[in-house]
């Protein structure tokens, strides 16, 4: 049997037995000397007994009762526990007629390697990696626990082979640096957003918009639909080795779409004051208003207005005494990014 990584070749030869038979023949988990080798080899112990689990080797024999060389290569490292081979008697399954050790066991066998870069190590399967690249002689010795104690099992065993390490390129671990080149900031009246990605490296774009999912994107990235309120993208860009930029850019902006709000409008009705005040209540979800943004009208004149931005309070009040009559009041107001209102209302000086 010769076990490598990732492979289980085993062959058997036997003579002696009845001729022109079928025989059952499976790797077993203990030694001949132990319950005639035990109960049969699992690869995985935890799976029940089947033959993609185990090591079969049957075969029939010939007119001689020879088996001829039979073998069998299974996709998978046996453990140590794969020690004998047992030959079944073909009249009757369940009696054993034959039965040889694996000699040497691979289970009974050390290996302890000279990598040639002034590291060691053991084992039939070590992982070794070269720091520098260079021309390297790498020893293994292969020797018995049984060494002094069995007869034949004295010798150890040396092989060397030559391993030539190139200079390759160091891996990319450098995250690349993400920037935004173009896109709204502040307040804007478009539910439709579009910005200008860049990064230090080639690769691609991932971004997410308020929270959400991260999304692959691609410059220029356009956002459309969005919400009344404020937004925040965060963009990151992702290089050609899968490196993330671990500190993505944020940019963040509001979208107004609504006009300003104006209530408590005043006067109304009738009054006998010839100098009334005309009011309202002048207030902006989206942006900070002043006194440039509202435009008031009585009767057709524009007149100046004051307006309060901590109270949202405009006020005009009459310089001289107004006639007596119906008088018409239009207030227009335009926040910062060109949303209107306009309210109209009238009023009525009586004597």
């Amino acid at each position: 049997m010769v076990r490598s990584r990732g492979e289980t070749y085993t062959t058997l030869d036997v003579t002696g037995v009845k001729p022109n038979a079928n025989h059952m023949v499976h790797v077993h988990e203990e030694t001949c000397a132990s319950n005639n080798g035990g109960a049969h080899f699992r690869f995985d112990e935890t799976q029940p007994f089947a033959e993609a689990n185990e090591i079969w080797l049957p075969f029939t024999a010939d007119a001689t009762g020879a088996s001829t060389l039979v073998e069998d290569t299974m996709p998978i490292r046996a453990g140590a526990k794969a020690v004998s081979i047992v030959i079944h008697d073909p009249d009757n399954g369940a009696k054993r007629i034959g039965c040889v050790d694996l000699a040497p066991s691979t289970a009974d066998l050390t290996y302890d390697w000279d990598f040639g870069d002034g590291t060691t190590g053991t084992g039939a399967d070590p992982d070794h990696t070269y720091a520098e690249p260079g021309t390297y002689t790498a020893t293994v010795t292969v020797g018995s626990v049984h060494a002094g104690h069995m007869p034949g099992h004295d010798a150890t065993t040396t092989a060397e082979v030559e391993i030539v390490v190139e200079d390759g390129e160091t891996p990319d671990t450098t995250a690349p640096q993400t920037t935004v080149t173009a896109g709204p900031t502040g307040t804007v009246r478009s539910t439709t957003a579009t910005f200008r990605l860049a990064s230090d490296e080639s690769g691609t774009f991932e971004c997410r918009l308020n929270g959400g999912a991260w999304r692959p994107c691609a410059s220029p990235a356009t956002f459309t639909n969005l919400r009344q309120g404020a937004q925040r993208l965060e963009v990151r860009a992702v290089d050609a080795a899968g490196n993330e930029d671990a500190t993505p850019v944020v940019r963040t902006w509001k979208v107004d779409t609504q006009g300003p709000v104006v209530k408590n409008l005043g006067p109304r009705g009738t009054t006998r004051d010839r100098t009334p005040t005309v009011r309202a209540v002048v207030r902006d979800q989206g942006s900070e208003l002043a006194r440039r943004h509202l435009t008031l009208r009585i009767d057709g004149k524009k007149v100046g207005v004051r307006y309060d931005a901590r109270t949202d309070r405009m006020t005009w009040t009459s310089g001289r005494a107004m006639s007596i009559g119906r008088h018409t009041v239009r207030l227009v107001v335009v926040d910062a990014v060109g949303n209107r209102t306009t309210k109209t209302w009238r009023f009525t000086v009586r004597r």
